[in-house]
């Protein structure tokens, strides 16, 4: 970064249910279809009628800072 970019950082809260979800999507993403990998399969979802994807509302705390010289 240089002096005077602006830095944001954002934290959303998770349920244990779309922790679960994203982890398992995670797992069929970088699953190399090797001997110890599992069967491909969809994530569990809270849509109905086959949709593929996970609705979730989460809270968002953030924080915005600007770059300031060295020493500042």
């Amino acid at each position: 970064y240089k002096e005077g970019d602006v830095i944001k950082a954002e934290i959303y809260s998770l349920t244990r249910e779309a922790f679960i979800y994203y982890s398992d999507l995670a797992t069929l993403i970088n699953n190399d279809g090797g001997m110890f990998s599992p069967p491909p399969a969809n994530p569990r979802s809270n849509l109905s009628n086959g949709a593929m994807g996970y609705f979730q509302a989460s809270a968002v705390d953030a924080m915005e800072i600007t770059v300031s010289p060295e020493g500042n």
